[in-house]
């Protein structure tokens, strides 16, 4: 539904995951066979320990990519600063399909209460579309940004 190339698993046991050597060589793995231009991840700022032990370690397996963005998830801490903002209104409809479908969370207890789940991400997405100025949008922390000088000017 994403139109993605592909989906990579570290086997990795959920609620488990570390930000130790292990992790940090299974995402640098897949970060050396893909090449990425940007790399994606959970902020560190997060409550729930996968995400935020895989934004450290992801943080520390893409140390040579130079864009790194944090994104936010239901368990971020208030203290989730953003600086980025993307215009999400063409692909906000699909991202609210996608989430409907994203199984692996649909037994979560965040994720049982049905229609105020899909309210709570619609109003996330408006108040960062009301931060940058636009009807909604996806927000994240600067992990990295590396800019050359043609990209700035």
């Amino acid at each position: 539904m994403m139109g993605a190339d592909g989906f990579y698993f570290g086997g990795m046991e959920d609620t488990k995951i570390s930000d130790d050597v292990r992790t940090i060589m299974t995402i640098e793995k897949i970060i050396n066979r893909i090449k990425p231009d940007i790399i994606y991840t959970h902020t560190y700022k997060d409550t729930h320990q996968d995400h935020r032990n895989t934004g450290y370690a992801t943080l520390s397996a893409g140390r040579r990519c130079k864009k790194i963005f944090l994104y936010e998830s239901p368990t971020t801490f208030n203290e989730f600063s953003p600086k980025v903002f993307v215009d999400i209104r063409e692909e906000f409809e699909k991202k609210k399909e996608i989430m409907r479908v994203f199984s692996s969370q649909s037994k979560k207890e965040w994720w049982a209460i049905g229609d105020k789940a899909a309210m709570a991400i619609e109003g996330l997405a408006a108040y960062r579309g009301f931060q940058a100025g636009v009807e909604v949008a996806e927000a994240f922390e600067v992990g990295k940004l590396v800019i050359s000088g043609n990209e700035f000017f």
